[in-house]
């Protein structure tokens, strides 16, 4: 089928006349025909579109005259092409403007950055000639990851991928990582951080003076960084300092009191707005106002800065910024909050409190939120019931880990001996 498709061929129909006289000389004159369909007294079949001059001769003797229905093939696609050639024109032109354009690497992303910055890598990648923009040809990947292990001691490992247009740069500090991991960790103490219950307590490392479910109060030892040896008699010979390790969690419970009055002061906008662009050009900058518009001096305004423009041309060494401020103008006015507006803004500063438990690794196992409205202010009062698994820790002192008696003398300084 692919040969005939680039051949062109015609899709023709027939109704009457002498159809099995008309098929022997088509096949008595060489005259290929294919798909034919015979449907009561219909015929439709497909053929060269270059035979089809040779079906003139038939006419008179078969009393058949075909119909073209379909044109097919490459000849008739490259015909209409020609005939629509400013489509034909558009289309070639896009993918001529895709093909220079995939030829450019057009972003650049970092990951796995921790001790250098996004900015102190890019400079040292654009430093090499790599740069948004450049093209793909010259860029070569071995080059980066070299000397990016070169320049940063504290890179264990780095990968430069171009997929498309874009280049990906990741990054592994093995050695920083490597070096903070294996800071020796000072004997110490695990430690209450509020008072609360235990709800949960797994020792790891260090002896546990606590168990699940007893009260404890801020700063109480849970797992101490003490380990007590014992000679084979059960004394104790000495202490050892660990730095205390295990999987707590208390229960605590925190309150809750806001209040909002019921008069405030709001913004009336009364519609003036001024913008004022500020253009920074490699540390330069200047500003840009309408001279028709001034600013009253007597009235307030809301800044609002939208930055418009900011963009980096590496070719040309040149940055620049343009940034909108604008100012609008307000009013302020004595307005009264609604009951339901007070109760909105509470709920919301309670629930953003809540946020800040959270992100604080905290767990929330209850609350509650009473809001009432008290002479000119409406106030709020909650509990937060709160599961805590931070634990705060605390060093072992030097004292702590000499052993009762040791180092001991008597009032006459001639020691315990007394034989």
């Amino acid at each position: 089928m692919g040969l005939k498709w680039l051949k062109g061929y015609i899709v023709c129909g027939v109704r009457s006349g002498y159809w099995e006289r008309f098929m022997n000389l088509c096949r008595h004159h060489r005259v290929h025909l294919w798909d034919v369909k015979i449907q009561e007294s219909k015929v439709t079949f497909s053929m060269f579109s270059k035979d089809f001059k040779t079906l003139h001769a038939f006419v008179a003797k078969t009393h058949i005259a075909p119909k073209i229905r379909e044109r097919r093939g490459l000849p008739f696609v490259l015909e209409q092409a020609r005939r629509n050639w400013t489509f034909t024109l558009g289309l070639v032109l896009f993918f001529v403007v895709l093909k220079v354009l995939s030829l450019f690497v057009w972003q650049i992303n970092y990951y796995g950055q921790q001790e250098y910055t996004k900015e102190t890598i890019s400079k040292e990648v654009e430093s090499m000639g790599v740069y948004v923009g450049m093209m793909r040809k010259n860029l070569f990947c071995d080059d980066i990851e070299r000397s990016l292990r070169e320049s940063y001691e504290n890179m264990s490992w780095v990968s430069a991928e171009e997929k498309g247009c874009v280049l990906n740069i990741k990054i592994k500090e093995g050695k920083a990582l490597k070096g903070k991991e294996e800071e020796d960790n000072p004997p110490s103490h695990i430690i209450a951080p509020c008072d609360g219950v235990i709800e949960k307590i797994v020792t790891r490392q260090g002896t546990a003076k606590v168990a699940k479910g007893a009260k404890v109060k801020k700063g109480d030892i849970l797992i101490s960084g003490i380990v007590e040896i014992k000679g084979d008699g059960g004394e104790t010979l000495r202490y050892n300092g660990v730095c205390a390790e295990g999987e707590l969690s208390i229960l605590t419970k925190k309150e809750f009191d806001e209040s909002i009055n019921e008069r405030y002061m709001a913004k009336n906008k009364t519609g003036e707005e001024i913008h004022v662009y500020t253009v920074c050009v490699n540390g330069t900058r200047f500003s840009i106002k309408n001279p028709l518009k001034w600013f009253d001096k007597s009235s307030s305004y809301d800044i609002i800065n939208n930055i418009c423009v900011d963009r980096e041309f590496i070719p040309w060494n040149s940055r620049v910024k343009v940034t909108d401020h604008k100012y609008v103008n307000y009013e302020k006015v004595e307005a009264r909050y609604s009951e339901k507006e007070a109760g909105d803004r509470l709920k919301a500063r309670f629930q953003s409190k809540l946020e800040e438990y959270k992100e604080e690794g905290c767990r929330i196992v209850d609350q509650t939120l009473d809001i009432k409205k008290e002479s000119a202010a409406y106030k709020a009062h909650g509990s937060i019931q709160l599961s805590i698994s931070k634990m705060d820790k605390k060093n072992v002192s030097d004292e702590e880990l000499v052993l009762q008696g040791e180092g001991k003398e008597d009032e006459d300084g001639a020691g315990t001996d007394n034989s």
